[in-house]
């Protein structure tokens, strides 16, 4: 109740800063994600101190709020109505199930009567054979005249059941179909003003359920302009009983296979331990979601607002009938970006396309699901959002561009005059390969070892030497197309004999 009463009155704060004054007879939609708030101007006649109006059966009675001008309203009641339904396709369903619940009931009531006739020669053709049996040639008779009888009833039984069982199968169909359209029973409202009149202006503000919107992105790398189209769409579901028709449209944000995204790097750590060092491994793991087609249709030009609470989209007037879902384009946005090849080869040897994205202007574009395609071919998906004029993206793996690793040496030993420390000694060659016909930026990075005792001391000798940032080591690199690089990455770590050391990584 009070979340219901908080998002009547935001709606309500909100109406003076994105709509213009209302004339009477006319209707606005605020869409959340998960709820809509309906909000009405009418002009009413008063009559024996009532005005009447209705009401979706999914508009919430306990957010219902009814102002007027000059005057007061002092109460309002609900009562469910079996009227005309306010939705012609729907209105139509409805008929087309009624016939057909009247067409099953007198189908079955012939099966029903079928079946009592074949009971009832079964018995009688019993009977009268029980009596006749003295009489050698009258059992025959009798049989041939009532097989006959019996034949042709059983056949029209079975063409009452088929039908009746086709019947039932098109029922399930049709409500079905009407279910799409939620409830559209239809409250009527009884309200009461304070002061007498032959008409009134109202405004009323309710909430309706089984409404709602989402985001869904579009992401397209277009690698060959050093661009990023992001194409924004709002899919919009209502199934609150009554078609939207003519009616302002205000959205309001809330606060392949594989995934786009690499693993992560496993950090590694030289630490010291009480136990025996054992070997192991961890693997970072994918999140696999499926990726929906989906459709979009362009109308007029949706008008953003941001505001500190959010961001807000008036799509002018719009139809939208209750049923299936609607897609609109909000945005559709060409941004600068600089793509990188990302790899990690300690952990796999493809490398993942990432785009760092810079905005024309500072924005908060909410956390959604987002389609990811390089170069018009769909390589998977992930949630993407942004806050402020900087934005990151991955677009999955490129298998043009790899890096294997491969362990040239792996050493252990002592140092020092009374062998007073013990000391590790590994060391890489990793090649990396552009096998696109264009250059390629590419990014290699590998964890930077950490140790958690100041007594382990740890040196890093590589060429050409890396950058760190995060406990990650860094090799950036242009490759022109065709082009093998290669880096030869040495580690060697110290620690004293009387630590009982865990040297955090095997070989590959």
């Amino acid at each position: 109740m009070l979340l219901n009463n908080s998002i009547a009155a935001a709606t309500i704060a909100l109406c003076a800063i994105i709509v213009c004054p209302a004339r009477a007879d006319e209707s606005r939609i605020f869409l959340y994600p998960d709820q809509a708030v309906l909000q009405k101007d009418m002009e009413l006649s008063v009559h024996e101190g009532k005005i009447r109006f209705d009401l979706p059966a999914s508009a919430e009675f306990s957010s219902l709020r009814i102002s007027a001008e000059d005057n007061h309203i002092l109460r309002w009641d609900s009562s469910l109505e079996n009227g005309s339904c306010p939705i012609p396709d729907a209105a139509r369903l409805q008929r087309e199930i009624a016939e057909n619940t009247l067409q099953q009931r007198k189908v079955a009531a012939e099966a029903s009567s079928l079946r009592t006739r074949i009971a009832m020669w079964q018995s009688k053709h019993a009977e009268d054979l029980s009596r006749i049996l003295a009489y050698p040639s009258m059992p025959a008779q009798l049989d041939n005249a009532i097989a006959p009888l019996l034949r042709s009833l059983y056949e029209e039984l079975a063409e009452r059941e088929y039908l009746l069982d086709s019947l039932k199968k098109q029922q399930r169909l049709l409500q079905e179909k009407l279910n799409v359209y939620g409830d559209v029973s239809v409250q009527r409202i009884t309200a009461f003003p304070e002061k007498k009149s032959d008409s009134i202006k109202i405004r009323l503000t309710c909430n309706l359920k089984q409404a709602g919107w989402q985001s869904v992105y579009n992401l397209k790398a277009q690698t060959r302009q050093s661009a990023v189209q992001f194409l924004h769409e709002a899919v919009i579901t209502q199934h609150s009983g009554m078609d939207w028709r003519n009616t302002d449209i205000i959205l309001i944000s809330s606060s392949p296979d594989s995934s786009p995204v690499p693993h992560a790097l496993i950090p590694w750590k030289i630490r010291t331990s009480k136990e025996i060092p054992v070997e192991y491994a961890e693997v970072a793991a994918f999140e696999n979601t499926p990726s929906p087609a989906l459709m979009s249709r362009r109308n007029t030009s949706p008008q953003r607002v941001e505001q500190a609470s959010g961001t807000t989209w008036n799509l002018g007037k719009r139809d939208i009938p209750a049923g299936s879902p609607l897609h609109i384009i909000l945005e559709d946005q060409v941004w600068p970006a600089h793509f990188v090849r990302v790899l990690r080869p300690s952990v796999q040897t493809e490398a993942f396309l990432r785009a760092d994205i810079d905005l024309p202007e500072p924005r908060t574009i909410h956390r959604s699901k987002a389609l990811l395609f390089i170069d018009d071919t769909a390589s998977g998906e992930t949630f993407f959002s942004v806050s402020g004029r900087n934005a990151l993206c991955w677009f999955g793996s490129d298998p043009y561009v790899t890096a294997e690793m491969n362990q040239k040496d792996q050493m252990r030993g002592q140092e020092g005059l009374i062998h007073s420390r013990n000391t590790w000694k590994w060391s890489w060659e990793i090649a990396v390969r552009n096998m696109h016909s264009t250059p390629a930026d590419i990014s290699v990075e590998d964890p930077a070892p950490q140790q958690d005792a100041e007594s382990i001391r740890i040196a890093i000798n590589s060429d050409p030497k890396p950058q760190k940032k995060q406990h990650t080591l860094i090799w950036n690199r242009h490759l022109e197309a065709g082009e093998t690089f290669k880096i030869h990455h040495e580690v060697e770590a110290s620690a004293p004999t009387t630590l009982l050391i865990n040297p955090g990584r095997t070989e590959k």
